[in-house]
């Protein structure tokens, strides 16, 4: 045993797969278009964090729906996807 734990082999094993390159390689001079590059980067990274809950999410919701009844997934099509009014979905599926 190397008295490392599996945490710490994970974390070393991701940053060495990682390339550092200097801002000055990508044509970046100044403090002011390093900040506004280093912003860029970080706003994005927490974009597509967002991005990828959404598709968890989404997918999730998906596979919920599938499980309803079926009138259950009529009334979510109609009323979310068509969008019905609640008066008008019951109108469809002759509900008063």
């Amino acid at each position: 045993e190397l008295g490392i734990d599996l945490e710490q082999v994970y974390r070393t094993k991701q940053m060495s797969s990682i390339s550092f390159i200097s801002l000055e390689e990508l044509g970046v001079s100044s403090r002011d278009e390093k900040e506004k590059l280093l912003n860029y980067l970080i706003n994005n990274e927490d974009d597509a964090l967002t991005m990828t809950k959404l598709k968890e999410l989404r997918e999730a919701m998906a596979e919920a729906i599938k499980q309803l009844p079926e009138k259950e997934r009529l009334v979510i099509s109609l009323y979310y996807l068509d969008e019905l009014t609640m008066k008008e979905t019951g109108k469809v599926l002759g509900i008063t």
